[in-house]
């Protein structure tokens, strides 16, 4: 195996050469090596185990150099020592698209070829190359190829099972985006795959596709697939950087435009670029990071459910991103939880009025984190089976307001973004702006006049906040979104809407598509809605 890396590749180290040197001298012999190297040298026969174990030397060699690079480390021992799990875990998004980059450059069509190879080596080894392929975010050309062989409907044929639908829903839309045909009834509604009788909540699901048949609709999933497969439309996604799970999360969004505008011209292909462009502004959207001023969270710890509602385990995350520099050091974690305020407690009294309170108060750039269980009038917390501490759409619109009143500042909800991490939180946020709008036109007896004629400013014209769901309409949640930031978020950066959308989302979409709602003007505008239906576990 060692010659045919010497013959194809030269010297597998870099050797203190750069990331380019090192790329160059391996892009062009990337190709060969898949089809030549494959070949046993005295036989000459084709031999697919070792030209897969040849890659997979070659792109451990390339992840040293990328360790190299990022981390500063001087020596082969500190390189060694690090462990690739632990690496991978530490990339920022960017540093994922710079590997991503150099690993495309380097093996560039050699990797379909390897693919081809890849069928016919035992399934641990196949497991490392597509592990491989994930860690660059490169999964995509795997369905890619299996499209060309006309063999991704039978891919579990290819793909171990260790392979977890968070795989599948982060490949890149630009490697591969399947047509109509080749989506799944389970990839737009995840009912229809929970309807055997083996699953443990068959009936229940039977029930709410009755209550709220959504996406399980035949004229709905034939809209589905009639929209992804448009020429123009696949064009606009396949020029971005969506994972799969944006994308479809952007087709039914676009459906759902023309449901709500069935008068309109607008073609499909320009209404998904709209969805991105919004996406775009909203990737920048910190949700906690050094500029925060405050980080307002409302949950309990639960003896019954410790895992998802105590704060001890998401906010020493926010308090890291958190920390703001002081001159050559960072702030310390005493000075960083001076703005970071948790509401909860196994009190009747004071969780949702302290909420409301907090939410008046606050100023500058907020973002306040509701993770409690749900419902699309009112949410709250319980223990024990005994519910307290609620809040309602109309208690959370008139703290909003009230922050609007208060503050000099006429854009200063502008500054906010509230995460809904509950069941129905969809339904919730749309109840939550009928009700802004409704608080802010009527004559209040407090003040003898309605809150438009003592702002002066008409609603059409306030910058709302950024609104995020973890459940997609008539939805339940899981609490995928808090427990990512519990338990997976590495990353010293901030955390962002890219991160959300590119990282989380993927992980969640099979049972709770996520619903982002950038800031407008009298309106939050929906960057990648669908219709999904409630879901059948009770949380």
């Amino acid at each position: 195996m060692g010659k045919l890396r010497d013959i194809f590749l030269g010297d597998p180290a870099p050797k203190g050469s750069g990331r380019r040197e090192f790329l160059q001298r391996g892009a062009a012999a990337a190709a060969a090596y898949a089809v030549l190297g494959s070949r046993n040298a005295e036989a000459g026969e084709p031999n697919p185990e070792a030209a897969v174990q040849n890659f997979l030397q070659e792109a451990e060699d390339l992840v040293a150099v990328y360790k190299k690079e990022f981390f500063s480390l001087s020596t082969k021992e500190q390189v060694d020592g690090m462990p690739d799990l632990f690496f991978f875990a530490l990339l920022t998004l960017k540093q994922v698209d710079t590997m991503r980059d150099g690993f495309l450059k380097k093996f560039g069509s050699g990797i379909l070829q390897l693919l081809e190879m890849a069928a016919k080596v035992d399934e641990g080894l196949r497991v490392s190359f597509l592990n491989m392929l994930n860690r660059f975010d490169c999964y995509g050309l795997v369905y890619r190829h299996l499209h060309e062989k006309k063999s991704y409907l039978n891919r579990k044929n290819f793909i171990p099972a260790v392979f977890d639908k968070e795989a599948h829903f982060r490949a890149r839309a630009t490697d591969f985006l399947p047509d109509g045909g080749e989506v799944l009834d389970t990839e737009i509604d995840p009912r229809i795959g929970q309807l055997d009788q083996s699953f443990a909540h068959h009936e229940e699901v039977k029930q709410t596709i009755i209550d709220f048949p959504g996406w399980t609709k035949p004229e709905r999933q034939r809209q589905f697939r009639e929209v992804i497969s448009e020429p123009e439309v696949r064009a606009v996604l396949t020029q971005s950087d969506c994972t799969l799970a944006e994308a479809y999360s952007l087709v039914k969004a676009v459906i759902r435009y023309r449901e709500l505008h069935p008068q309109s011209r607008i073609a499909n292909a320009d209404i998904a670029k709209d969805l991105l462009q919004k996406r775009e502004v909203f990737k920048q959207e910190v949700i906690a990071g050094p500029e925060t001023d405050q980080f307002i969270y409302f949950g309990y710890g639960s003896p019954l459910e410790p895992f998802r509602f105590d704060p001890e385990l998401l906010l020493p995350t926010v308090n890291k991103v958190m920390r703001r520099p002081v001159g050559d050091a960072v702030e310390t974690k005493e000075e960083t939880d001076k703005r970071i305020t948790t509401i909860s407690g196994n009190d009747e009294l004071g969780g949702g009025l302290d909420l409301r309170k907090k939410i008046w108060e606050s100023r500058g750039k907020t973002t306040v984190y509701i993770d409690t269980h749900g419902a699309p009038s009112e949410m709250g917390l319980n223990s024990y089976g005994k519910e307290f501490n609620r809040i309602t759409v109309a208690e959370v619109a008139h703290a909003l307001l009230t922050r609007l009143l208060n503050d000099g500042d006429r854009d200063t909800l502008v500054q906010c973004v509230v995460v809904f991490e509950a069941c129905y939180s969809y339904d919730f946020q749309g109840n939550l702006l009928a009700k802004m709008k409704e608080i802010y036109g009527s004559r209040n007896e407090n003040y003898g006049q309605s809150l438009a004629e003592k702002i002066g400013i008409p609603f059409e014209k306030i910058l709302l906040p950024t609104i995020i769901t973890s459940a997609q309409e008539g939805s339940v949640s899981y609490g995928g979104m808090t427990r990512d930031l519990q338990t997976n978020y590495t990353s010293l950066g901030p955390i962002t809407g890219e991160y959300l959308l590119r990282r989380v989302q993927p992980k969640v979409y099979e049972s709770a598509d996520i619903v982002f709602f950038l800031h407008g003007r009298g309106e939050w505008d929906e960057i990648g809605a669908g219709d999904r239906p409630a879901e059948t576990v009770s949380v």
